[in-house]
């Protein structure tokens, strides 16, 4: 039997975003209760903020979506979410 994966929390995920965008060559900002509880007050959250720089119409949402899908898991709620911001802001 193998040990139970460590429960993941905003601060894992945060890493795992800033590393990713990073890889990619990509201008990132994360904010937040996340940013306020590094930098000041420590708060409970559960959320992640980020801001992309992109240039035109470079942003590949195919390729954010996906990565919330590996993060999330293909059911998650939060995707049909996405999905709508994506058809509102385009």
């Amino acid at each position: 039997m193998s040990a139970p994966d460590p429960p993941i929390n905003a601060a894992i995920v945060a890493r795992h975003l800033a590393q990713r965008l990073e890889s990619q060559g990509q201008d990132y900002a994360l904010g937040g209760a996340i940013a306020l509880s590094y930098w000041g007050l420590p708060r409970a959250t559960a959320d992640v903020e980020g801001i992309l720089r992109t240039q035109g119409t470079g942003f590949d949402y195919a390729w954010v979506r996906v990565r919330l899908a590996e993060m999330y898991g293909p059911l998650d709620p939060r995707l049909s979410e996405w999905e709508n911001l994506v058809r509102e802001t385009r």
